[in-house]
């Protein structure tokens, strides 16, 4: 069954790959992603106010098409500052977790992010896409990070893919701050409309039990 589901989703990514390609002259490297970040994760972006439980709220990702109920769960390696997340979908009805590292470069919120699937799946480790963070919002107490936004590009022929994954602590977030973190990914200037966008629809989601912290 899971070989079934693995199948289906690779099958689908590469048929919705040629549509989903940016034409552009830009090259999408470290430097191109680093251009995104806001001025807070430029001057103090804090990995360890990562580490935890998070909830997809919107997204623009050929990756995960037809995928739902996405979560995170983020752990971070003191020694190498290496983000080590599970990214977890239902895919149709099937769970499915994707194993995800984010290795650090030498600008402050910039990775190398690398994915490996489970039951061998290809593509992943071996392919390290430019990622930044574009925007992470600081709780009241300064202990952790309320919301995120990612940036990630890979080269592909003529042009690069592009992906935008907004994340919040809570599964249930009033319309207002959805919308307005959806305004940040424009008003970075990422090239990727609004309209392109998708919600994850949290009503259509089973009740889960919120995962402890992730070790690494």
């Amino acid at each position: 069954l899971l070989c079934s589901v693995h199948g289906a989703m690779a099958a689908l990514v590469v048929s919705v790959v040629a549509a989903a390609v940016v034409g552009t002259a830009v090259s999408c490297d470290f430097e191109y992603v680093s251009a995104f970040r806001g001025k807070d994760v430029q001057e103090s972006f804090d990995p360890e106010l990562t580490s935890g439980f998070w909830y997809e709220q919107s997204y623009h990702d050929v990756a995960q098409a037809h995928s739902r109920c996405q979560t995170l769960n983020v752990g971070l390696d003191p020694l190498t500052q290496t983000l080590v997340s599970d990214f977890n979908v239902l895919y149709k009805t099937k769970p499915f977790t994707i194993l995800e590292k984010y290795v650090p470069r030498d600008t402050r919120g910039v990775y190398r992010k690398s994915v490996k699937a489970p039951m061998g799946v290809p593509g992943g480790s071996l392919v390290g896409l430019p990622t930044a963070v574009v925007h992470a919002e600081e709780s009241a107490d300064g202990t952790r990070y309320e919301s995120l936004i990612f940036y990630s590009c890979y080269n592909i022929g003529f042009g690069h893919l592009e992906a935008v994954e907004i994340f919040t602590r809570n599964k249930t977030v009033d319309e207002a701050t959805v919308e307005s973190l959806m305004d940040t990914v424009t008003s970075k200037g990422i090239p990727i409309p609004k309209a392109d966008l998708r919600r994850v629809d949290w009503t259509t989601c089973p009740d889960e039990q919120v995962a402890a912290p992730l070790l690494v």
